[in-house]
């Protein structure tokens, strides 16, 4: 007819006839596979409520999978002819071959039946018992190893197909030697994955689907189509703040050890009081945040970041111990029991912790424009929660073949996705035991493992070897040649296979052939013998599948061996002799050697310009069938000697690479480049650079910088070698070397014509001309330039808020303000831009240090409207996250605490993990001074967890302080040592002073008030000599170095000691009593502890005057917890005399469950010792 019609029975109707287009002859191949289907598994391929819905949205999976014992031809017949596309679907000969094709002319007349599984009844009991334990709940991860042809797969295949039939979930996988995708141990699993969900309802779909699916698809593209929301706008550069990761490793072995050790630290009975809790109780808001939006930016967008913290790295070299004791630290965040420093993190899975940290320095655009590193986190976490849910719903197994062949990459993922707590299921992989030390999968997967079982395959026995050869042998004489095949194997399945192969072909086809018995005979033999057996197109064919190195493309072999119509004879004649197999990927049938040591033996029959001459022919197939695999194509180029060709395609595959966030395949794709030593000096600065870029988010900042270093050596100065000195300033800062940091930051504005004052007068002189500029900013605002700024002025205005960011953690105020005076002015200039936004804000948060509040807000203010303006909704979302922390630095706590949750939100969306780290660490501040501490301790607590997965080393350090405060210093000891050790590693001076300030507070918590007092004056003297600028986070050092010393008056038995102990006190009360008035969250405490002190020295009149005053701050600022302080103390102290006030006492003690964390630190006046 004219007109196409979907008609027919909707169950055998082809997908193409279903959307209504006419009928073909591939329709009706398709009914035939629908009915051989049915006839197979006695059930429908499609059998929903909606059949023509479900086959136009996947293939259905192999007849194997519901009945395992379907012969394989039909298996692979059957699931060919279901192919959506009718492109793929066989037709005549095709099917032939599929079946194996003519057996009188080709095939060996023997049973073609899968090799039978004898003698590892131990090793599946084994397999068997950790399903039961998966099935309890538990996560386990078995490893098959074993030389080659050993039998794991064989092993691996038959406890499969059990757990098949029992209804487990498989997702099965295999890594090739040189393939070229990214996450290659994964790559086929995630397929796997992919028609899981596809076999699934919308609903049932959308149940499993974890929050950000979006960085799962970014991760594996596969898992895009299910309705991902848009990627997260891009961040700018500079925003990483990552640690190697031997050193947070090492800071969580060692805080296992803690562990048990620090619980007797703490007063018997101690107890947090102050469970773990979601939602609400995290200082996040319930309702939906939007999701990100994909938004990309050209260089000239990128700007500057403000960050108060950053990462460092060890510069010493120190040997990885990749969460070797993961597990048993889990154990310290899941504790929480009573007189113990453990943490009570039950309500929260590793893979659902909050994600959010500070920043509120000057930072600036650093290397990369999205900070993939954090797109991959957060998709390796969504890859986790997707895998546990799958895994409540029925019992799930992963299994991997062959991993000595797979990524570090993979490596990586696998070991995040199975850290502890495991998710339930079964990882199950096999490899080469002789390729484990020299396998980068095997050594950084098997590293990261605390536990594992490894199940080692050996040898058959006698017995075994035996009867699985009588199975085998079909000649005549099947007795003897039985018995001589399994001596002559001596255990080796693989060989006794091929040797009853040998000795069950015909008369003919081994007249050349070794005969039995022979001594040393080996399968590399076997095969070759066979080969010499084969038709030259077989051959031909074989050896272009072989020089492969992996899976191929059936048209791709069938090019490259350029035997045209032989080619189905040839094919036919390979799957005959075992020495190939086929099978469908993603649409394409591909084609692979049987097994591994089939490659080896033909490759060694190869000569040298055999082997080049294949290469090549390759790399042409692959070109004349469209391949954009340019990693496999850039290979072959070079095994062939055009390594000329070779280097454009293994740039081009590097930056797919990085762009799948497959970061270690990307520095070795430029590491193949650099190292071909034909780039131009031009070129070779930008692969140095793109190389360093893939490196830093690999957190091997040693490598990039050097290479960044190299790059620098090759440049003249100017805006180009300015531009490589930025980037390596960033790298310094991420490894935690602020000085060389701010070197390279100073040379980069020389080289840019701007160099930076020396000496302190010409600083000071400096400082004031900015400052004169500023003014005439303020008080002239309009006059500056229409024209739009140049790409090196806005690289000048990166560098100086990077420089800023550099001096801020390294020396004083002097320092920090020309650069970020400079990079003001300069964006002044000009119309506004996002380095303007960000400027405004990081000048807001500045002035609020002064404090100037008014007028921080204000620039703050002017920030979100230039953003908004823009269009930058990340740069939004920073803005408001730093008008939270100006709120939070004027008291205003309740719109702090409001403001900072949707930034926290916003930006976590985004992938800003560090600058949403650091908004709820402020909502955390807000509701600690709000009085709410449950909720403070729980976002702290999650927020440390999460700096230390990610390495975020400011995160770290503020959420212990804030942490111990909130909790009343219930905080393992040995944590916070840890975080000053790594402080000090790193030459960090701001975050250690964090962690040592923490470490007397929590002495405090403990009643080791001298300890306490000790510690704090320590701090004190080392923040005095570094000279850094203050800080709100700092700014009660000296009221709790009074508190400390005055309790340790109160605790004191000699005259002379309680004397000295209150001068100090008093002492310390004066310069605390000061900072407090500059930041005025501290006040109340300080008012408190001033009239505490006066009780002390005997006037009555003055500790009421200065206990009321406090009260009155503390209600002002809405501090409730300051408030019921203070109210107990002056209840205390005049309670006798003024009954009301010991009634408001009362009141106070009883409506407030958080007030025991708080008089743990400030001494409870009703204890005996005060």
């Amino acid at each position: 007819s004219g007109t196409a019609s979907a008609a027919g029975t909707p169950a055998y109707m082809s997908p193409e006839q279903a959307q209504g287009e006419r009928p073909s002859p591939s329709a009706d191949f398709y009914a035939v596979g629908v009915m051989l289907y049915e006839a197979l598994t006695g059930r429908l391929p499609h059998s929903s409520d909606d059949p023509v819905t479900d086959k136009l949205s996947r293939d259905p999976g192999p007849p194997s999978e519901i009945v395992p014992t379907v012969p394989v031809d039909l298996d692979r017949l059957c699931t060919a002819l279901l192919a959506r596309d009718p492109a793929l679907r066989p037709e005549g000969p095709a099917i032939l071959d599929l079946l194996c094709g003519d057996s009188e002319r080709t095939l060996p007349p023997r049973n073609r039946t899968e090799t039978p599984l004898l003698g590892r009844d131990a090793e599946l009991a084994r397999l068997e018992a950790a399903m039961r334990e998966v099935a309890r709940g538990e996560g386990r991860i078995v490893l098959i190893t074993g030389r080659s042809g050993i039998g794991k797969s064989a092993l691996m295949r038959a406890f499969l197909a059990r757990q098949r039939r029992e209804g487990a979930v498989v997702l099965t996988g295999r890594c090739y030697e040189q393939e070229s995708v990214p996450y290659k141990a994964l790559d086929v699993v995630m397929d796997a994955v992919c028609q899981h969900l596809a076999s699934l309802s919308l609903d049932e779909r959308e149940a499993l689907m974890p929050r950000h699916r979006w960085a799962l698809g970014r991760l594996f593209p596969v898992l895009a189509q299910f309705e991902s929301p848009p990627e997260p706008t891009p961040m700018r550069e500079g925003r990483r703040r990552t640690m190697p990761p031997e050193v947070m490793d090492e800071i969580r072995q060692r805080q296992t050890v803690a562990v048990s050790g620090s619980a007797s630290e703490e007063a018997p009975g101690a107890s947090d009081g102050e469970p773990g809790s979601r939602g609400r109780a995290s200082g996040r808001p319930d309702e939906p945040v939007e999701e990100p939006r994909n938004r990309r930016k050209s260089d000239d967008r990128r700007r500057a970041r403000q960050t108060r913290g950053w990462p460092g790295a060890s510069r010493a070299r120190e040997t990885s111990r990749v969460r070797q004791t993961w597990g048993r630290l889990s154990g310290l965040w899941s504790g929480g029991g009573p007189a113990s420093d453990s943490v009570d993190l039950a309500t929260t899975s590793r893979a659902t912790v909050i994600v959010g940290a500070p920043t509120t320095g000057p930072s600036g655009s650093g290397p990369t424009a999205a900070d993939p590193a954090r797109i991959r986190r957060q998709g390796v976490t969504a890859l986790r929660q997707l895998l546990e849910a799958l895994a409540r719903h029925a019992p799930l197994v992963i299994a991997i073949d062959d991993l000595q062949w797979g990524d570090v990459d993979s490596a990586q993922v696998l070991a995040d996705v199975m850290a502890p707590p495991q998710p339930p299921l079964l990882l199950l992989g096999s490899y080469r035991r002789e390729d484990e030390e020299t396998s980068d999968f095997l050594r950084n997967f098997l590293a990261a493992q605390a536990s594992h079982d490894v199940i080692s395959l050996e040898t058959l026995d006698e017995r075994d070897a035996l009867e699985l050869a009588r199975r085998l042998v079909v000649a005549s004489s099947a007795q003897v040649d039985a018995v001589a095949v399994a001596q002559e194997a001596k255990g080796d399945p693989f060989l006794l296979v091929e040797l009853a192969r040998y000795v069950s072909s015909p008369e003919p086809q081994r007249s050349h052939e070794p005969r039995l018995p022979a001594h040393g005979l080996t399968v590399e033999a076997v095969v070759r013998a066979r080969i010499q057996h084969l038709e030259a197109p077989a051959r031909r064919l074989l050896e272009a599948i072989v020089m492969a190195a992996g899976p191929v493309a059936r048209a791709v072999a069938r090019r490259a061996a350029d035997i045209g119509a032989d080619e189905s004879t040839a094919l036919v004649q390979l799957r005959a002799t075992n020495l190939l197999r086929v099978k469908g990927t993603r649409g394409v049938e591909v084609v692979e050697p049987y097994h591994d040591r089939i490659r080896d033996a033909v490759q060694a029959e190869l000569g040298e310009p055999e082997r080049r001459a294949w290469h090549l022919r390759l790399a042409e197939a692959l070109l004349a069938e469209g391949t954009v695999d340019h990693e496999r194509i850039g290979k072959h180029l070079e095994a062939g000697g055009r390594r000329k060709e070779a280097v454009p395609r293994y740039l081009r595959a590097a930056e797919a690479a990085s762009a799948a966030l497959a970061f270690d395949r990307a520095a070795d794709l430029y590491r193949r480049a650099r190292d071909a030593k034909i780039l131009s000096s031009s070129d070779e600065v930008e692969v140095r650079n793109e190389y360093a870029m893939v490196l830093m988010r690999q957190a091997r900042f040693d490598e990039a910088a050097g290479q960044l270093d190299h790059a620098r050596a090759m440049l003249h100065p100017g805006v180009e070698r300015a531009r490589i000195l930025h980037k390596l300033g960033e790298v310094e800062l991420n490894r935690g070397d602020v000085q060389a940091a701010a070197k390279a930051l100073e040379s980069a504005l020389a080289d840019l014509g701007q160099p930076v004052p020396q000496g302190r007068h010409r600083l000071l002189l400096g400082n004031l001309r900015e400052v004169a500029v500023q003014l005439r900013h303020t008080y002239f605002p309009g006059r500056g330039s229409a024209r739009p700024a140049q790409e090196a002025e806005r690289l000048a205005m990166r560098v100086h808020s990077r420089l800023a960011h550099a001096y801020y953690l390294s020396r004083g105020s002097l320092q920090v303000f020309w650069p970020h005076l400079r990079e003001l002015n300069a964006a002044e200039r000009h119309p506004p831009t996002p380095e303007l936004g960000q400027a405004y804000a990081g000048h807001g948060l500045l002035l609020s240090v002064l404090p100037w509040f008014r007028r921080g807000l204000a620039y703050v203010d002017r920030s979100l409207e230039i953003q908004r303006g823009l269009g930058d909704r990340l740069g939004e979302a920073q803005a408001l996250h730093q008008q939270g922390v100006v709120l939070y630095g004027a008291s205003r706590f309740a719109e702090a605490a409001r403001v900072s949750t949707v930034a926290a939100e916003r930006l976590e969306a985004m992938g800003d993990a560090p600058e949403a780290h650091d908004a709820l660490l402020h909502v955390a501040l807000a509701m600690y001074r709000l009085g709410r501490s449950a909720e403070a301790t729980s976002i702290a607590r999650r927020v440390h967890q999460e700096a230390l997965d990610t390495g975020d080393v400011f995160a770290a350090a503020t959420s212990i302080l804030v942490w111990t405060q909130a909790s009343g210093g219930r905080v393992p000891s040995l944590m916070i040592q840890m975080q000053v050790e790594l402080s000090e590693r790193i030459d960090h001076p701001f975050t250690r002073l964090l962690a040592m300030q923490a470490a007397g507070i929590r002495l405090l918590g403990a009643g080791r008030p001298q300890e306490a007092a000790d510690a704090l004056d320590q701090t004190a003297a080392e923040l005095e000599r570094a000279g850094l600028v203050s800080t709100e986070l700092m700014s009660a050092l000296d009221v709790w170095r009074a508190t400390a010393w005055r309790r340790a008056a109160e605790q004191a038995t000699e005259p002379r000691a309680r004397r000295r102990a209150l001068r100090r006190a008093r002492r310390c009360l004066a310069t605390g009593l000061w900072s407090t008035g500059r930041f005025r969250n501290g006040l109340p405490h300080a008012l408190r502890e001033a009239g505490r002190q006066a009780a002390l020295a005997g006037s009555p009149s003055a500790a009421r005057r200065l206990l009321d005053a406090s009260l009155s701050v503390a209600l002002r600022q809405e501090q409730a917890q300051e408030a019921a302080m203070t109210r107990v103390v002056r209840g205390v102290l005049f309670g006798a005399h003024e009954p009301s006030l010991a009634a408001e006492a009362e009141a106070a003690a009883a409506g407030r469950s958080a007030l025991p964390q708080g008089l743990r630190l400030d001494g409870d006046p009703r204890s005996p010792a005060s």
